[in-house]
C-alpha cells in the first residue's frame, strides 16, 4: 500500500483535487488517464512477475534429538531448511557450503567446505554437493551435532579425510558465506 500511495498514487492524487476543484486543459486529463492506465498495467505486471522470480530462502533450524548408537548417548543434530520460494522456477545446481565460523578455528582453517544433505548417507566423496529444487519444494541441509552436555561439536561437510570435530565450549558463529548468490545463514553454538 505505501509503494502505491506514495509512488503512483501521489501525482494522480493532485490531478484529482485539481479536477474537483476546477477544470484542468484537455492534454492534462488525458495525459492523466493514460499515465494512470500505464501505471496501473505496471502494477499488474509487477506482481506476477516478482511472484515468479526464483528465490531461495532458509525458512528454519531444525533440532533433531537422538540416541548414538556405538555409544548410547543421547545427541542433538541441527539441519536448515532450503526452500524454492517461486511459483514456477526450478532453482538448478544449488551448492550449500559452510564458509565462516566465528572466533575461527584452527583445526577446521580449510573453509568453505560443502554440506551434507539430509538422508544422504553415503560416503562423503560419493556424496551429492549439488541439488535442484523445483518450486516449491524443500530440503534439508545438516549443519553440526554434538552429544548433549558434551564439549565438542560435529560438523556435517563432505571433505574426506579432514577434521570434521571443533570444539564446543564457547560461542561461535556458523554461516554461508557473503554476495548476492547466497543466502546468510546465522548459527550460534
Amino acid at each position: 500500500m505505501q509503494d502505491v500511495l506514495w509512488g503512483a498514487l501521489l501525482p494522480f492524487l493532485a490531478w484529482g483535487l485539481w479536477f474537483i476543484v476546477s477544470t484542468p486543459p484537455t492534454w492534462i486529463n488525458v495525459t492523466a488517464v493514460g499515465l494512470a492506465l500505464f501505471m496501473a498495467g505496471y502494477y499488474v505486471w509487477r506482481a506476477d512477475h516478482i511472484r515468479l522470480i526464483p528465490r531461495l530462502d532458509v525458512t528454519r533450524v531444525l533440532p533433531y534429538s537422538f540416541t548414538d548408537l556405538s555409544s548410547q548417548k543421547p545427541a542433538v543434530l541441527y539441519a536448515f531448511e532450503v526452500a524454492n520460494r517461486s511459483e514456477t522456477e526450478s532453482i538448478q545446481e544449488i551448492h550449500v557450503q559452510l564458509a565462516e565460523i566465528v572466533p575461527a578455528v584452527s583445526q577446521l582453517s580449510f573453509l568453505p567446505v560443502p554440506l551434507r544433505q539430509k538422508h544422504d548417507n553415503v560416503f562423503p566423496t560419493h556424496a551429492a554437493k549439488h541439488f535442484d529444487l523445483n518450486p516449491g519444494q524443500l530440503k534439508h541441509i545438516d549443519l553440526i551435532s554434538a552429544f548433549v552436555g558434551g564439549d565438542q561439536i560435529a560438523i556435517y561437510h563432505l571433505v574426506a579425510g579432514v577434521q570434521n570435530v571443533m570444539d564446543g565450549t564457547e560461542h561461535r558463529r556458523l554461516s554461508n558465506g557473503h554476495g548476492k548468490r547466497y543466502t546468510r545463514i546465522l548459527c550460534v553454538v
